[in-house]
């Protein structure tokens, strides 16, 4: 039976004995089957009242809440007859139904501060007379001052309509579940209405499980009591005596995407039947990932409208499925705020996080710039984007066969296009002149190829395809201008895709880029460079910067620098020097112990400094180049207890 079905079936059964749990992850659903799916299958016959127990503190006031949403059922199914009215207000039979005034102090107070807005509703003539009929009546003002919603108890039936409470949100309450749980009980074990409790029932446990092990944790001692199972029986217990089953949620999200599409109000035929015809993408990119929800893909189909009639009008239809899917990647991750401007980066690293849960479904090329902006920032800029989209038809319009093989994937090219490409592609490889994310594109081409048995026109040589990777990452180390270009990435899905070749290149690839080692590289080379134009005020920029190593080349550089500076920038200079360096003692990026030996070049270099300024008279010069020793040798001396440190530490890694 399916989850839909297993609801209904607890709905329709005639005895009432218990509430059901419906739980699910988050953003898989389950309110929106409960409010759609449920709410139509069950009919007219039935109301259902959602209550949200989100921030919710106390027991009363989720009782006012319940009260609330049943009185406001009871307005909407009187129909404005006032026989429907008494037959919902318990003591007041049709027989006086016509005394009024026998029954004003079990109804009019319903009407206490009734607004403009219902007085020019159906039912403003009934309210009028209700209380002109009140003002004639002793006590009428106290009546008046009565709670509306407290005049009429909760029962399972409204108008012959049968209730159906939805009590969402358990986890989200800041009141104790198992409180919550005996709240509840009150309506579907006493008053005897058909009740079902929404709720990440993992959440709970979890929260359950901190909270004791917090709780349970032995101050001072070798030893940390967990009671998990106590903690998981304390909320089992309340729960068996109040829920009689517990559904578990299998979201069938074609259906549920079926539906919003089908509900989506807009008067664009083009985009609505765009989205009929594209509605398994919506489910393919959310399944793809674990952080959605229904809500964000509400989003990202109503503001896509916008980007779809922009493509358009620039006559952009064959990539309009890859923009939409791209978009909706971008939204969805957006949406659980994961993706944000950087103030140092901007948005460099975006699109890193988006492939990563993405894989496949994500194409940067098909985020504009303008776009990313909108739906980070907020504000629709259309010039920005139209002027994006006129670039991007201008690249597409000259590009060659090459440069549709660099960055495209196989499936979207031409058979015509890859015959003639591929080879130059290949020889741009081997010569180490493709980008990084070139390369990531080639290989996963490679292997995509032969996943679905398609025959490369040209076999790519891998030990010339090595040689050229490992040539192009040191064209970029020796590059003062940093990559910023959006890097690529195969998914840890498609790792077991690759052959052996092809995985050891793009490991080493991807430890190019996780070591930064381009960053470290130029940061190396201006550091130099200000240590061989003896300006101060360059070496201070060097400050901050980081750095993996420090070498025998650096060394002899600071050694130079030093020895050539005036008494009055030598204390200056150490300083700097001193502070650079002790800092980084303890930074996960420095190579300890590949470092060390440059330190003691550094210090036998001064020592000779120091004798020959010792020789030639300088006595302050020798004094102060003794002070700089002893700052390298107190580095020298951290490090390498810091090295040992990292020998005896279980797990040393990979610098040892």
């Amino acid at each position: 039976m399916s989850t839909l079905s297993e609801l209904e079936y607890y709905c329709c059964e005639e005895n009432s004995f218990g509430a059901l749990m419906f739980t699910g992850e988050w953003g898989c659903g389950k309110t929106y089957l409960i409010e759609h799916e449920l709410a139509d299958r069950l009919g007219e016959g039935y109301i259902i009242i959602r209550i949200s127990l989100f921030g919710e503190s106390s027991v009363d006031s989720i009782n006012r809440k319940v009260q609330k949403a049943y009185f406001q059922e009871v307005m909407l199914n009187m129909g404005g007859n006032v026989e429907e009215l008494v037959k919902v207000v318990p003591g007041v039979t049709d027989e006086k139904a016509s005394q009024i005034g026998d029954g004003i102090n079990k109804v009019a107070g319903k009407f206490e501060d009734i607004s403009d807005k219902l007085n020019k509703s159906k039912f403003g003539k009934f309210v009028h007379f209700a209380s002109e009929m009140a003002k004639k009546i002793p006590g009428a003002d106290k009546i008046l001052a009565l709670n509306p919603s407290e005049c009429i108890p909760i029962e399972a039936s409204i108008s012959d309509k049968k209730v159906i409470l939805v009590f969402d949100d358990l986890e989200r309450s800041t009141l104790d579940e198992v409180a919550v749980l005996g709240c509840i009980n009150e309506y579907c074990e006493n008053k005897h209405i058909k009740t079902i409790i929404v709720a990440n029932e993992e959440k709970i446990l979890e929260k359950y499980f901190e909270q004791e092990a917090d709780g349970n944790q032995e101050t001072g001692s070798d030893k940390t009591v967990h009671t998990d199972a106590a903690v998981k029986i304390k909320y089992s217990e309340i729960k068996e005596k109040i829920v009689v089953r517990t559904i578990k949620n299998i979201p069938d999200y074609k259906s549920i995407f079926t539906k919003i599409i089908t509900d989506y109000n807009t008067q664009d035929e083009e985009y609505k039947n765009f989205l009929i015809e594209n509605k398994m993408c919506l489910v393919n990119v959310f399944t793809s990932g674990s952080n959605a929800n229904i809500r964000s893909i509400k989003c990202a189909i109503q503001d896509f409208q916008r980007v779809f009639n922009e493509l358009r009008r620039k006559g952009i239809e064959d990539d309009l499925l890859l923009y939409f899917q791209t978009f909706v990647a971008y939204t969805l991750l957006v949406k659980t705020g994961k993706v944000y401007k950087s103030e140092r980066y901007g948005y460099l690293f975006c699109d890193l996080e988006i492939e990563k849960e993405y894989p496949g479904y994500y194409v940067s090329r098909y985020m504009l710039p303008g776009i990313r902006e909108w739906l980070i920032e907020g504000e629709w800029n259309e010039k920005s984007i139209c002027d994006d989209i006129e670039k991007m038809l201008e690249v597409k319009k000259d590009a060659e066969p090459k440069d549709l093989v660099r960055n495209l994937r196989l499936i979207d090219l031409e058979e015509d296009t890859i015959k003639k490409g591929l080879p130059e592609v290949l020889e741009m490889a081997y010569a180490g002149n493709l980008d990084i994310d070139d390369y990531i594109t080639l290989l996963t081409n490679m292997y995509w190829a032969r996943t679905i048995t398609y025959e490369l026109p040209e076999k790519p040589d891998m030990k010339k395809l090595e040689a050229g990777v490992e040539q192009c990452l040191e064209n970029v180390c020796n590059s003062d201008e940093p990559d910023t270009r959006v890097r690529k990435m195969i998914s840890p899905n498609d790792m077991n895709l690759l052959s052996e070749d092809e995985k050891r290149i793009y490991m080493k690839i991807c430890y190019f880029r996780d070591m930064e080692l381009q960053m470290f590289a130029i940061n190396r080379r201006k550091y130099l460079r200000a240590l061989r134009s003896g300006k101060m005020n360059e070496i201070y920029e060097c400050e901050n910067k980081r750095f993996n190593i420090f070498d025998d080349e650096m060394a002899l550089a600071v050694a130079d620098c030093f020895k050539t500076l005036p008494n009055s920038e030598r204390p200056s200079f150490t300083g700097v020097y001193y502070k650079m360096w002790n800092l980084r003692i303890g930074s996960q990026d420095l190579l300890i112990k590949e470092s060390i030996p440059g330190l003691m070049k550094l210090k036998e270099r001064l020592s000779q400094i120091k004798i020959d300024e010792e020789g030639n008279g300088y006595g302050l010069k020798a004094a102060l180049t003794k002070n700089f020793m002893q700052d390298v040798e107190g580095i020298a001396t951290k490090m390498k207890e810091k090295l040992g440190e990292m020998v005896d530490s279980k797990g040393v890694g990979e610098q040892v």
